[in-house]
């Protein structure tokens, strides 16, 4: 099986999980290829090549020249036709991966372009449904144009599915629930618990977003201080345009001593710290545009390294726990920080009732059901089936 991964971007720090599909694919593909518009992070740590499409690179003036002959041939801009035509010819993929829906909306534009039929696979995330009315002004016509091409398109999770299938209005049975793996090397079982009863420490991952809810995560760590628990300290990874006003609010919260804001880091050091962390708290809401989370990948990553987790109720991050459990994972209403402090001090009271062998128990049968063997397997099936 020759497959190419087309994404407009590679990688964002937020993708991970797309790099961890990817190499674990190359491994049992016959060959790989990714197509990019442009390189980001991650592209000196994958074996795959990479094919970049984009006009980067040319000089401004043949830039222009090319944007005009693809403006008068109503073609998408910045892309180099040419070199994706080539690419395709020299690789002649059974099957082109689309990783989010704008990389699809540019697979069509090609395919348009140069009158061409792949077999195609789309994986949408969350922005390229929710967001769909502002990517580009016939985005969902050409998602709608793509599908009618029996292309296969994946979720993962019942909720974006059901957002996915209503939006673009596209067949059910074209729309598959796939739930993203991650990377279990990284993200082993850890030897020893973080416990300390002087100092409870809180960590959550994730873009600096209103819809991301630091800030509820964070007025609830005020909230516990109120009521006397003054020795839980959270730590914040990830950056964005909430960053600075999150900082500012610990500050006139007066606890800017217990929140750490660690900014972006790697994801070895993502793994790292949830090793020395006792609680992950994703405190995700659903925006005024409708979207929310709908995975949580980090939620993952913290029951595989051993890590109780405390999550709202909005998106699809309750679908990857098969019920909650008042010790090991909390779902508790959105857009509350009272919630999200009545949680942590229950969590906090379980404690003395915690036992070993039951989280195990709950840890292998979420990791049962979402695990990157399981993905890649399901992702496998439906490259054979949109090929055949």
């Amino acid at each position: 099986m020759r497959v190419i991964h087309h994404t407009a971007k590679y990688l964002p720090p937020s993708q991970t999980f797309i790099f961890d599909l990817t190499e674990y694919l190359d491994k049992r593909l016959d060959e790989s290829l990714i197509v990019t518009h442009g390189l980001m992070g991650n592209a000196d740590k994958t074996n795959i090549p990479i094919k970049q499409v984009s006009l980067t690179g040319l000089p401004v003036w043949r830039r222009k020249i090319q944007n005009y002959i693809s403006k008068l041939r109503g073609r998408a801009p910045n892309l180099h036709f040419g070199h994706w035509l080539k690419t395709i010819s020299e690789r002649k993929p059974d099957v082109v991966h689309c990783h989010f829906g704008n990389s699809a909306y540019f697979h069509q534009k090609f395919l348009d372009a140069h009158n061409l039929s792949i077999p195609t696979l789309v994986s949408f995330h969350g922005y390229d449904v929710f967001l769909a009315n502002k990517i580009a002004p016939d985005y969902i016509t050409t998602i709608q144009t793509l599908a009618k091409a029996k292309t296969l398109f994946t979720c993962p999770s019942n909720y974006l599915a059901r957002h996915a299938i209503k939006v673009f209005s596209l067949p059910e049975s074209q729309v598959r629930v796939v739930p993203n793996g991650f990377n279990p090397e990284l993200f082993q079982l850890r030897t020893n618990k973080a416990l300390d009863s002087n100092q409870i420490v809180i960590t959550h991952v994730g873009r600096f977003e209103n819809w991301k809810g630091q800030e509820d995560l964070i007025r609830a760590i005020s909230e516990l201080d109120k009521v006397g628990v003054s020795n839980v300290y959270l730590q914040l990874i990830g950056d964005g345009e909430a960053f600075n006003s999150m900082k500012n609010l610990a500050q006139e919260l007066q606890i800017s001593d217990r929140v750490r804001f660690l900014g972006l880091v790697s994801h070895q050091k993502v793994a790292s710290t949830l090793r020395k962390t006792d609680l992950y708290v994703h405190p995700s809401s659903t925006g005024k545009n409708g979207q929310a989370e709908t995975f949580g990948v980090a939620i993952l990553e913290a029951i595989a390294i051993g890590l109780p987790v405390i999550m709202t109720n909005a998106g699809g991050m309750k679908e990857i726990i098969p019920s909650p459990h008042p010790q090991f994972a909390q779902v508790v209403q959105e857009k509350s920080p009272k919630a999200l402090a009545e949680s942590i001090q229950q969590w906090l009271h379980h404690q003395e009732d915690y036992s070993e062998q039951d989280f195990m128990a709950f840890r292998d049968t979420v990791l049962g059901l979402n695990n990157m063997e399981r993905t890649g397997q399901l992702i496998q099936k439906l490259y054979n089936e949109v090929s055949q």
